[in-house]
């Protein structure tokens, strides 16, 4: 029998953005590291059958020897070397995928708030479509600028999203669409924007805007303010 999800996690950035000499992982967010909040909700998911965790060479061991152990996170069943880009990264975590499951999913280390519904409605939108993203209609105004950031348009934000992760794609079309990026040495920002660029329909799943992505020092007091409203429900 296959399984149902296996969830990759991107945790070997370097996070020059955050500017700190602790790995952008590694901060602590509510009293453990912010890599933990993801790993935990694919513990506890009904869905997801395996994780791999992609990381940065100087914390394999740690992960493997401490972290995993002592977090009890028995879906872990593999750590492995990422890339030099995200997209390299989340290739060498399929490569790491011994059994086909049914889909992929791809999450960000640095979004602590993922939460089981957003996997589920995920994982129920590829009975009609290929790749299920979840991400948040724009409401700011957007603009466009030239070099010098002079306003060239106004862009119409009625259709516009902002994606997030978790993104979750039927897992042959994920290789398909990984295999045709390298042979062709296609770069892309996102898996969605891979899968997409390939042919293949990919469904919005509304989420919330509170599942941010640690990127700055900023991020991080937003999200412990984020943190501190839950705990305090």
């Amino acid at each position: 029998m296959s399984d149902k999800i296996v969830a990759i996690v991107v945790a070997a950035g370097k996070g020059e953005r955050f500017g700190s000499e602790t790995p952008k992982i590694m901060v602590d967010l509510g009293g453990k590291p912010l890599v933990l909040y993801s790993l935990e909700v694919f513990q506890k998911s009904t869905l997801v059958d395996r994780i791999i965790l992609v990381t940065s060479r100087d914390l394999v061991d740690f992960f493997e020897n401490e972290l995993i152990p002592d977090s009890k996170l028995s879906k872990v069943d593999q750590v492995v070397l990422g890339g030099r880009e995200r997209q390299d990264s989340v290739k060498e975590g399929l490569k790491a995928i011994y059994k086909a499951p049914e889909s992929v999913l791809i999450q960000d280390a640095a979004r602590p708030f993922l939460t089981e519904m957003m996997i589920e409605q995920c994982h129920n939108a590829l009975d009609k479509t290929e790749g299920a993203i979840v991400g948040t209609k724009i409401t700011d105004t957007i603009k466009l600028v030239n070099e010098d950031l002079l306003v060239q348009k106004t862009i119409p934000r009625d259709a516009l999203w902002a994606v997030q992760t978790p993104q979750v794609f039927r897992y042959p079309t994920l290789i398909e669409a990984y295999q045709w990026a390298f042979d062709g040495k296609i770069q892309f920002t996102d898996d969605a924007s891979l899968v997409e660029r390939y042919g293949k329909s990919i469904q919005i799943i509304p989420s919330s805007p509170l599942n941010i992505k640690i990127t700055t020092p900023e991020d991080l007091m937003m999200a412990e303010l984020i943190l501190k409203n839950r705990t305090a429900e």
